[in-house]
This record gives structure tokens, C-alpha cells and sequence, in this order.
């Protein structure tokens, strides 16, 4: 996928002693909301992301990923990621077989979810909610889920354990956050649990919770949202390269949460993209060899 160019040409500057012409230095820019020219991006799956609403957009097959900021709205610029598969049966539909209640019963309440769709909320006693998965054990797997409860408490959660000591405190408020969670299961058939019962230290009385888009993969981060409705599912990675510079140049790439690479020396052509230490890229800039 091609979009609109945008880079930085050779500039002429005269100085009293003549002109000096400073190297050229090509800019991608990724916060327009379009692929530069010279910049394609692949995927052969659906994919989710906040657009410029703040609402979780699906884009299709082979379409480039501008996300943003849920709350603020900032631009966080081109998501680039790494496939995954989202290893909860139902993600988000809790009325289901898949997930075994205790004391988690339907109230008379719904909101909106992140996608703009209606939720439905959970009356939670002294009880728990808890959907079975197939992991690979003693792999690092991450939970993550949007939650938002009518009062600001604390409740349990076993991302991918087993027994009660893999139960963490979690934070709950009045707005939808997502949590995640990092934990390496001991077996091949772990659980993603939320925990109230009053005789596992918690029990808050009165609770009413919103659970939507509940996610457990491989990794140590969470990734963006893969919704099932009755199996696993997988997203397929995200493939960038750029086309039409070659050269050896130093790169310079900036994220979207403040930080900044340096690569010296790339050898840069057809098809190539930059070791990514963040999965959204505001810009990248290639510089001339030796002047970074």
C-alpha cells in the first residue's frame, strides 16, 4: 500500500564564502494518518487499533494501522506489530459455557465498550469468573483485559495460574482501563481468573463490573486486541519495508512514547525496515553515513 510522499531534499544554503549544500536527509513521517511514498505495509489478517475517536477500529487485510490514544487522542503514528493468537475461547462474551460464574450473575446495567458496542454488567459477590485456556507452560504468557466497575476497588486476578497463590491484587475503577498482567504458567491448562471471594482476601460487597475484551498470549507485552467468539484466534504480523532509497545510511527512528534509535550504518534497499524496540513508529530518518 502506497500513500502521499513526504521527505526532506537537498537544500542550498549560501553562506559569505559560498554556497554550502548540507547532505541530504529523507524523512518518513507516520503521524499524517497515510503511508509515505516509498513505504508499503502487508498483514493477511484483520486488525485492531484506536482511531482518531478513540473507538477500537478493525482495519482490514493489508490496510496500515494510524492508532491513537484512547483518552488523550494523541497520534501514537504507524503500529507495526508481530502476529499472536488471542488463546481465550470467548473474549468477551462472559454468558457463555466457556466461562464458569460463581456468584457472577448479569445486572440490569450495560455500557459502551471500547468498540462502541454494548456490554452488559456482572453483579459480583463473593465468587469468581474464570475462563480455561491450552498454553504452553513455563513460557511467559500476558493477560490483558478492559474493565470498569461502579467503585474504585481492588479484586483478585490469576492471569495464567493455576492455584490461589498466582492470584494478584488489581486495581478497579469507574472508567474503562486496561489491565494486563505478565505470568509464566506451571502447566498446559492454566486459567484467566478474577477473584472476589471474601476467604481470598477480597470480597468487596456491592461490586457491579464491565469485563470486555479479555486476552491472554504469548509475550511479555500485551498486544493489540484479537476478538474470539468461541476459539482461539490468530492475528497476523505486520510486514513494513521501504522501497526506492539504497544506500548505507545512520537512521534515525522515533516512537510514539518519547524515545529515539539510532542505527548506524544501515544497508538500506528494497524491502527494509528497522529492528523495532517500540511497536509504534512516529517517524524514520535516514541520515548520511557517518553524521549521527
Amino acid at each position: 500500500m502506497i500513500g502521499t510522499s513526504f521527505g526532506i531534499s537537498t537544500l542550498a544554503l549560501h553562506a559569505s564564502h559560498g554556497t554550502i549544500t548540507p547532505p541530504t536527509v529523507t524523512v518518513f513521517n507516520f503521524t499524517a494518518g497515510t503511508l509515505p511514498a516509498g513505504v508499503s505495509l502487508s498483514r493477511a489478517s484483520t486488525a485492531t487499533y484506536f482511531n482518531a475517536s478513540g473507538v477500537l477500529a478493525t482495519a482490514a487485510a493489508h490496510s496500515a494501522r494510524f492508532d491513537h490514544d484512547p483518552q488523550t487522542l494523541d497520534a501514537k503514528g504507524l503500529l507495526v506489530e508481530g502476529g499472536t493468537t488471542n488463546l481465550i475461547a470467548q473474549s468477551s462474551d462472559l454468558s457463555t459455557s466457556a466461562w464458569v460464574k460463581n456468584a457472577f450473575t448479569p445486572s440490569q446495567n450495560s455500557d459502551v465498550a471500547p468498540d462502541g458496542s454494548a456490554v452488559g454488567g456482572w453483579d459480583f459477590g463473593s465468587g469468581y469468573a474464570f475462563c480455561g485456556m491450552s498454553t504452553t507452560s513455563g513460557v511467559p504468557h500476558t493477560a490483558s483485559f478492559w474493565v470498569k466497575a461502579n467503585q474504585n476497588c481492588t479484586i483478585g486476578l490469576r492471569a495464567c495460574g493455576t492455584s490461589g497463590s498466582d492470584t494478584e491484587d488489581v486495581a478497579l475503577t469507574t472508567s474503562w482501563t486496561r489491565i494486563s498482567r505478565t505470568a509464566t504458567p506451571a502447566s498446559d491448562a492454566p486459567k484467566f481468573l478474577l477473584e472476589n471471594r471474601s476467604g481470598q482476601g477480597f470480597g468487596v460487597s456491592g461490586l457491579e463490573v464491565f469485563i470486555w475484551g479479555v486476552q491472554v498470549e504469548l509475550g511479555t507485552v500485551p498486544s493489540s486486541y484479537v476478538a474470539t467468539s468461541g476459539s482461539p484466534v490468530s492475528r497476523a504480523s505486520d510486514t513494513a519495508g521501504i522501497s526506492g532509497v539504497n544506500g548505507v545510511f545512520d537512521v534515525l527512528v522515533r516512537y510514539a512514547n518519547g524515545t529515539s534509535a539510532t542505527l548506524q550504518d544501515q544497508a538500506v534497499s528494497d524491502g527494509w525496515w528497522p529492528a523495532q524496540s517500540s511497536a509504534w513508529i512516529t517517524s524514520i530518518e535516514l541520515h548520511p553515513q557517518g553524521s549521527l
